[in-house]
């Protein structure tokens, strides 16, 4: 998945319902599945079935055991691991354990899935859970479409590289091209053709630089 002597830790970030699961798992995992271990909380019990040591049934400690053994297990056999986060306020802790435990066994990436209205999102989720996907229910898509961005830009030169991508029109990630990236908290690569929601993104990510 990447030429590094250290394998990548990946945040698959944005709101609820900005495209995380569909980006992790059609650009990056089913491209790299033999090389890297992945983690989704609203796959529960397939990460249950993966990870955890206990698969007797599903519940948080389990989870967060199976989140664990995941990393871990990138660890021991040499992948790269990638999760989805919100990086909504009350999820920066558990990050910056991360951070700490796991400075010294990766290197730190991220992509963040923008989209530029909260109307939008709660379409999408409306619509995803219509169509048997998996619930939004006891998430505010509100609160993440007001902290994902905000939180996750001040942490830009923590990552070695970041992209951000704009799916505000909802046409697809295997067509998508990437709208920005950060080496280190540093620009290096602005799309010629900057949708409009991204330049906005930019100027907010320079007022941290």
């Amino acid at each position: 998945m990447n030429s590094n002597k250290m394998n990548t830790f990946s945040f698959i970030v944005g709101a609820v319902a900005a495209g995380k699961t569909t980006f992790m798992e059609n650009k990056l995992y089913n491209i790299y599945k033999d090389e890297c271990n992945f983690f989704d909380h609203d796959k529960a019990k397939l990460m249950i079935q993966l990870y955890a040591s206990d698969k007797s049934k599903v519940n948080d400690i389990n989870l967060s055991a199976a989140l664990k053994n995941a990393i871990l297990d990138s660890i021991k056999n040499n992948k790269d691991f990638m999760m989805q986060s919100h990086f909504t306020t009350e999820q920066l802790p558990q990050i910056n354990t991360f951070f700490h435990e796991y400075k010294n066994k990766f290197d730190f990436n991220a992509h963040f899935i923008a989209v530029n209205s909260v109307e939008i999102l709660k379409e999408r989720a409306n619509k995803r859970e219509q169509l048997g996907g998996h619930s939004s229910e006891g998430k505010s898509i509100d609160k993440s479409f007001n902290q994902s961005f905000r939180n996750f830009i001040t942490y830009l030169p923590k990552f070695k590289q970041v992209t951000i991508w704009d799916n505000t029109k909802d046409f697809g990630f295997h067509n998508m091209e990437a709208q920005l990236i950060f080496e280190n908290g540093i620009l290096t690569y602005k799309n010629p053709k900057l949708t409009d929601y991204s330049n906005t993104l930019l100027k907010v990510a320079e007022n941290y630089s």
